[in-house]
């Protein structure tokens, strides 16, 4: 998994300006809990090249 770093960054348009950076990824944790209501937990091992991903449904 890659994390992103794009808070408060801005990227020039070539013209002299710039403009804010936008991140065009979807938080799956929040859409998770707020539409299913479910909790999602993502482990990585790097070393093994892994990712787990844990569920559970919110009480």
């Amino acid at each position: 998994m890659k994390e992103i770093i794009t808070a408060g960054m801005t990227r020039s348009n070539g013209r002299g300006g710039s403009g804010v950076v936008e991140d065009k990824y979807l938080n799956v944790t929040r859409l998770f809990e707020e539409k299913l209501g479910i909790s999602m937990r993502v482990q990585v091992d790097r070393e093994r090249r892994l990712a787990t991903i844990q569920m559970e449904r919110l009480k």
